[in-house]
């Protein structure tokens, strides 16, 4: 098991474990924090449950690395999206849709880097007063340096997407040229002549598109099995029980 899955099952072993105990200590409260959040109600989202100390910075790591998690998995996804145009009869067009599946993707690329970055911080904060405190933000501070050398390339495109332009690329231009002018003069010479240049050219670019997201997302995978691999020791035990902050001065 890879480093990243095991840190998440780890904590999934722990979160079983602290919704049980939520239901054994209070059943209706619980059934009631489960009810308002599945079903969006006004109330309380926390209902009548009240969590220790630990259990608040427990569930503060436990969404914070679902949200990592998550976003890894939609990463994934953007390999399938990549792979077919599946909007025949519809207005959308190929090239835009290649071009909205990399700009989604590149904009999940920029999420992670800054999911990566709280996730370091709340363990920083959260640790700030255990004996491990300093260790762990030396780790972190690693981490996240290390981190953002290997996303930059991705983060820097977002940021030019976000602030300045459209994701520009040479292929995808000519492809969404290419696009428009069959669809403009679908019934000529120069259309017909056009349509088999176009087609092996679609799939070309989307081809490579599509292995380029493969490979990013094999280096996503060990950066991620590299930042937990090191985050572990600081968050679990050698037999795997999770390590709760305990203050330098508590007994």
């Amino acid at each position: 098991m890879s480093a990243f899955d095991a840190f998440f099952e780890g904590l999934r072993a722990v979160v079983s474990v602290e919704i049980e105990k939520d239901y054994a200590n209070n059943p209706d409260g619980a059934l009631k924090v489960i009810k308002n959040r599945l079903f969006n109600l006004p109330d309380e989202k926390s209902g009548d449950v009240k969590h220790t100390r630990d259990q608040q910075m427990f569930y503060r790591v436990w969404w914070s690395f679902i949200e990592i998690h998550a976003t890894y998995q939609a990463l994934l996804d953007h390999e399938i999206y990549m792979a077919r145009f599946p909007f025949r009869k519809t207005r959308l067009t190929p090239p835009r849709h290649l071009r909205h599946v990399i700009e989604s993707y590149l904009n999940e690329i920029y999420i992670l880097y800054e999911r990566i970055n709280a996730f370091l911080t709340i363990l920083e904060r959260l640790y700030r007063a255990d004996a491990r405190g300093k260790a762990i933000a030396a780790e972190s501070h690693a981490l996240r340096e290390s981190a953002g050398k290997a996303l930059k390339t991705f983060v820097n495109v977002r940021g030019g997407h976000i602030h300045k332009a459209r994701f520009h690329n040479d292929d995808l231009l000519r492809l969404d040229a290419l696009d428009s002018l069959l669809r403009e003069r679908a019934s000529d010479d120069v259309s017909r002549s056009l349509k088999p240049y176009y087609a092996t050219e679609s799939r070309r670019i989307r081809t490579f598109w599509k292995q380029h997201l493969s490979r990013n997302n094999t280096n996503a995978k060990e950066l991620l099995d590299t930042i937990f691999s090191k985050l572990q020791p600081h968050v679990f035990t050698r037999d795997g029980q999770f390590r709760y902050a305990v203050p330098a001065n508590r007994d």
